[in-house]
């Protein structure tokens, strides 16, 4: 959230963007850093989710009087682990598009277009 809300100032957004301009390796290891997190954020969420469904059917399919200890990983899980990481997707990626949007000449590249359409194939073959 610290980089969101410096990104908001507008002096700081300017300086972004003049470094960004002039400085095409920085603009890459940014988009990196966050393909990265998101690649990775994915693949926890996907995880979670998939754990989740499991522990959700074996309450469902156990005896009332034997559901507690699973309605405590269920509650676990959605306001633990996929409660923290879902915002904090929603942080990465909106950080890549504010990258894209104030330079969208870093993923134009050779390199950066052929990481960005791997990481939309493994994205569509994950979900």
């Amino acid at each position: 959230q610290l980089l969101e809300c410096l990104l908001g100032l507008p002096q700081y957004l300017q300086e972004f963007k003049l470094n960004l301009k002039n400085d095409q390796t920085l603009v890459e290891q940014v988009a990196n850093m966050l393909i990265n997190d998101a690649t990775f954020l994915l693949e926890e969420l996907v995880q979670r989710v998939h754990e989740l469904l499991k522990i959700r059917a074996q309450r469902d399919a156990a005896p009332p009087d034997a559901r507690g200890d699973l309605d405590q990983q269920v509650r676990r899980l959605e306001h633990g682990h996929i409660g923290y990481l879902a915002p904090f997707s929603r942080e990465v990626l909106q950080l890549l598009r504010r990258l894209v949007t104030n330079a969208p000449e870093a993923l134009l590249g050779d390199t950066m277009s052929d990481r960005v359409v791997r990481m939309l194939q493994y994205y569509l073959l994950q979900l």
